[in-house]
């Protein structure tokens, strides 16, 4: 769904809602698997049935305080942003300092509602409330590699130096803060090279498979093609559209032998590893130490949750410096701000996003397949929510860079693109991406309403705001206080943006011209 391979899809047409409120199929390959920008799938079922519904009263965002109880001490645990929460006496109150695109945020996370809130449980999915501090963490890193074929401005030796090797160097050097690099042992990664299926394509494939490359990392490659004759069967849709099997090539991967080695081979004598199975995109231009991230995120959970660790976790991607990388970082900021209090009120790309394994599964077990292609992410994390314990983290730490796809347009804002979350048709489509809330609306396009009536969260007066959320046609349950929550805090965000943005166009105003 988001997702280099960008020269198998482009991510600039992350199904943008903007441009129609059905999916979006790509209109030529991309180059690469998967590529960035998300295709939003704006037809999200959200047209449940209510049953029982109580009105609770609105509680204001901004000012409420949530609590769980801490079983380690007498205290009560106040849920802040993103990754930490942090022990305060009863009665303390959070801070509501929202950052700007490209300053640092605090970390986050919030417990679901489905579990023991006090973390007691014992967990089958790899950690139970007698955490071992020195328990290892480790990292499958899955990526799907779309190959290109042969012509007269490259050659074999530099397509394999652009594809496998390069990503190998990339992680070896940019995965790790220089201090960790010791944990690239408890890395391995597994590339998938394929392509839609055609003679030249085996062939080329053939010659890949056996060069070889130079790398501590453990590692290991696999090749398959998709196509009426392919690995992958798959025939092109009725409307003649060439079809990349995003979803289907994700399954291929992930359930392949090569891919279950390798996490044995991480469990090696650590039975007990906590292992991630990590989806990152081929298009990667730097991984910016996120693998130094997310062990620092784990840790600090599972300190604050009992031993419990995150089982789904992202920070994200942006784009490199340059026009895209502000409204990459104002779109990432804006899932980040939704995420505080919604975990699974919004989008966790592909490019970068983690799930944890069960405990002693040599894959993971919930499957990327669905209704379409495309939405690998929301497909597999709809599943893996069903676990008895689910946590869901989406923090601001230090994010994947990747490359802009070629047909990613920056909007007449400066600030947006067409799947950016700033984008309220966006934000709301990815609301309800994970099925998190029941609308009482029903019949064809139900749908579409709903997310209109998400849509006004963000853009109506802040007098009209409070009503806005009483008259929203959902459930009014836990999901729905959460998402009113988090349409506070992004509404205070969009605020602060433009704000900014009115300082520098004063500033810019006021110099003189050369």
């Amino acid at each position: 769904m988001e997702g280099n391979n960008r020269q198998q899809r482009e991510r600039s047409e992350e199904r943008s809602p903007e441009t129609s409120p059905m999916m979006v199929p790509a209109t030529q390959p991309r180059s690469s698997m998967f590529s960035c920008c998300l295709w939003m799938a704006s037809d999200e079922p959200v047209d449940v049935p209510a049953s029982n519904v109580t009105q609770d009263p609105i509680v204001k965002p901004p000012t409420r305080q949530s609590h769980v109880n801490n079983p380690d001490t007498s205290e009560r645990i106040i849920r802040l942003e993103n990754t930490e929460l942090q022990v305060l006496s009863a009665g303390a109150k959070r801070s509501n300092n929202t950052p700007l695109p490209g300053q640092p945020g605090h970390s986050n996370t919030k417990k679901d509602t489905r579990g023991d809130q006090d973390g007691r449980n014992k967990l089958n999915q790899g950690s139970s409330q007698n955490q071992n501090q020195d328990q290892k963490i480790k990292f499958l890193i899955n990526v799907p590699m779309w190959v290109p074929l042969l012509d007269n401005n490259r050659t074999q030796e530099q397509i394999q130096l652009q594809l496998v090797q390069n990503l190998l160097t990339l992680l070896e050097g940019t995965g790790f803060k220089e201090e960790d690099k010791e944990h690239l042992e408890d890395v391995a990664i597994i590339i998938g090279l394929n392509g839609k299926d055609s003679p030249e394509l085996r062939k080329q494939l053939s010659m890949l498979m056996n060069m070889k490359e130079k790398t501590v990392l453990k590692f290991k490659k696999i090749s398959f093609t998709w196509g009426p004759k392919g690995d992958i069967k798959y025939e092109d849709s009725i409307n003649k559209k060439k079809d990349t099997p995003y979803t289907d090539i994700r399954e291929y991967l992930k359930d392949h032998e090569e891919t279950k080695q390798l996490v044995r081979e991480l469990r090696g004598q650590d039975p007990d590893a906590l292992i991630y199975f990590s989806c990152i995109d081929a298009d990667t231009v730097s991984f910016n130490q996120v693998y130094s991230s997310y062990l620092e995120i784990v840790r600090k959970h599972c300190n604050t949750h009992s031993g419990i660790p995150p089982t789904v976790m992202s920070t994200g991607y942006e784009f490199p410096e340059g026009d895209f990388k502000k409204p990459s970082q104002v779109d990432r900021m804006t899932r980040i701000q939704t995420a505080k209090h919604f975990p699974l009120g919004t989008y966790y790309p592909e490019p970068n996003f983690c799930v944890l394994l069960l405990k002693g599964e040599d894959t993971l077990t919930e499957s990327f397949l669905g209704k379409g292609k495309t939405m690998e992410s929301p497909k597999c994390i709809k599943k893996v929510k069903d676990r008895d314990e689910f946590i869901a983290v989406f923090t601001a730490d230090n994010p994947i860079i990747t490359s802009v796809p070629a047909r990613c347009k920056v909007n007449k804002d400066g600030l947006t693109t067409a799947q950016s979350h700033y984008n309220p048709r966006v934000w709301a489509t990815s609301a309800n991406i994970h099925g998190e809330i029941k609308s009482k609306l029903k019949g064809r396009g139900s749908s579409g309403k709903t997310r209109g009536f998400l849509m006004e969260l963000l853009t109506c007066p802040d007098e009209e705001f409070e009503n806005k959320c009483k008259e929203l046609p959902v459930v009014k349950d836990d999901a729905f206080q959460k998402l009113c929550e988090a349409a506070a805090e992004v509404r205070e965000y969009r605020k602060k943006v433009r704000e900014d943005e009115s300082r520098q166009a004063e500033s810019r105003a006021k110099q003189p011209e050369m």
